[in-house]
C-alpha cells in the first residue's frame, strides 16, 4: 500500500515508484504475476499512475474506504480505473478519518454497488471492515457479511 502514513507524495517519489514497479515488470510478467497498487491518492493522480504501468502486471486494489475518507468520488474513481480494478476492499471511513463500522462513515456503499456494476467488476471482494473487540467477533462478522449481501455483493 501506498498510504498517507507515508507523508507528502511528491513528484520525485511517483517518477521513482513508477521506476520500480517497471524494472519489475518483466520479472512480474513471466511469473504470471499481477501487483494490485492500494493507494490514498486523488483520482487525477491514480489515473497518472496507472498511465505509467502496464495493465497486463499492474492494477489497483479499491479501497472504498480510503477513498472515501480522501472525499473521492466513488463514480469518478471507479471509472477512472475501470478494468484496471484487480480487488476492491470492503470497508468504511469517516471523511479524513478513521475506520468505522460498516455504513457509519462516509462511504456511499449503493453508489460504490452501482459504479461497480456499471463497469462490469466481478472481482473479489476482500473485508477490510472495523473491528468491534466489545463484541463476539462472529456476530462482527456475520453483520458485515449481511450487509454485503443486502448489496448484492454475497452469493448464498
Amino acid at each position: 500500500p501506498i498510504v498517507a502514513e507515508a507523508g507528502a507524495f511528491t513528484e520525485e517519489k511517483m517518477k521513482n515508484l513508477v521506476s520500480l514497479l517497471n524494472g519489475a515488470q518483466s520479472a512480474l510478467a513471466d511469473l504470471g504475476k499481477k501487483v494490485a497498487i492500494e493507494c490514498e491518492f486523488q483520482v487525477p493522480i491514480i489515473k497518472k499512475l496507472l498511465e505509467e504501468l502496464d495493465p497486463s502486471v499492474y492494477g489497483i486494489n479499491f479501497d472504498m474506504g480510503n477513498s472515501a475518507a480522501l472525499g473521492n468520488s466513488a463514480v469518478e474513481e471507479i471509472t477512472a480505473c475501470r478494468d484496471r480494478i484487480f480487488n476492491v476492499h470492503v470497508k468504511d471511513r469517516i471523511l479524513g478519518g478513521k475506520t468505522v463500522p460498516l455504513g457509519h462513515g462516509s462511504v456511499d456503499f449503493e453508489e460504490v454497488s452501482k459504479s461497480l456494476q456499471d463497469i462490469g467488476y466481478m472481482g473479489n471482494m476482500i473485508m477490510q471492515a472495523a473491528r468491534d473487540f466489545n463484541r463476539p467477533e462472529i456476530q462482527v462478522i456475520s453483520e458485515y457479511i449481511s450487509f454485503c449481501k443486502d448489496l448484492g455483493w454475497v452469493n448464498d
